[in-house]
């Protein structure tokens, strides 16, 4: 899949260069002012902001702080200016760009300094995935899933569901640790495999984890996934220790709709 980059600037013609110097590596999309580059960001999730400092509306240093203010998150960002002074240089990587490129733009330089920001940009996220994520089953770990989630109840709209391992410690006590660590990393493939992409999971520690689905309100939609969990935990059990295995294993869900019943993730 092709990375995404948005292009912003007031001149068509602009955009038309920078469009075609990119689209045979990149998936690239177009804004010509402020606003609407905020909305093409809010539904496209570029990799890549390439912006003009002057752009109609407000400057790309607004710009910069709108996305970042409202994303909360890292926002990477390309300046392009014709005339910009040294000082307007740092003010802008001071502020958090990636890069700056001075107009005219030629293809084979933009091309290398957006790659650099690509790599860079995945060396980064390898290392957030790392630090966000339980070491065992690879969903986020309690801290990271709590501050995602809190944020999530606040704007979204969806299902917030609290699960827990039935008689795990029976694992363990009779099948020791090894096999209980199998299980649980069996289960947050089990997770992971009934939501989709844009959900979350975390495990929340020992048997105990939480997922968030997105645009889910049906009770009966829980009732079918938990379903589902319930029997794959089950023939996977089964798979490792046997199928005369009678431990009752299975999995117990709390369901929550966002925001009927809420969205201080606290309380919910």
């Amino acid at each position: 899949m092709k990375k995404k980059i948005l292009i912003v600037d007031g001149e068509k013609k602009i955009q038309d260069s920078l469009r075609d110097m990119l689209s045979e590596r990149y998936d690239v999309s177009c804004a010509s002012t402020g606003e609407e580059a905020v909305e093409l960001y809010d539904r496209e999730r570029p990799d890549l902001v390439l912006t003009d400092l002057n752009i109609p509306h407000m400057s790309g240093f607004d710009l910069q702080r709108i996305l970042r203010e409202k994303r909360r998150e890292l926002v990477p960002m390309m300046f392009m200016s014709a005339g910009a002074s040294e000082e307007t240089e740092i003010r802008g990587l001071e502020g958090g760009a990636f890069d700056y490129i001075r107009k005219p733009v030629k293809a084979d330089t933009l091309l290398w300094r957006v790659g650099n920001i690509m790599r860079h940009m995945e060396r980064i996220h390898t290392l957030q995935r790392a630090a966000d994520t339980d070491p065992m089953t690879g969903l986020f770990h309690k801290a990271y899933a709590r501050r995602v989630l809190t944020d999530l109840c606040l704007r979204a709209d969806g299902m917030l569901m609290m699960i827990d391992l039935d008689n795990f410690k029976l694992v363990n006590d009779l099948y020791g640790h090894t096999m209980g660590d199998r299980i649980l990393i069996r289960f947050a493939e089990i997770l992971r495999g009934v939501i989709r992409s844009t959900d979350i999971a975390g495990r929340m520690g020992g048997d105990e984890f939480l997922i968030f689905c997105q645009d889910i309100h049906e009770e009966s939609t829980v009732a079918e996934k938990t379903a589902l969990i319930n029997q794959l935990l089950s023939a996977s059990a089964k798979e490792y220790m046997g199928a005369d295995m009678r431990i009752p294993l299975g999995a117990s869900v709390g369901a929550v709709p966002v925001p009927e019943e809420g969205t201080d993730f606290a309380d919910l």
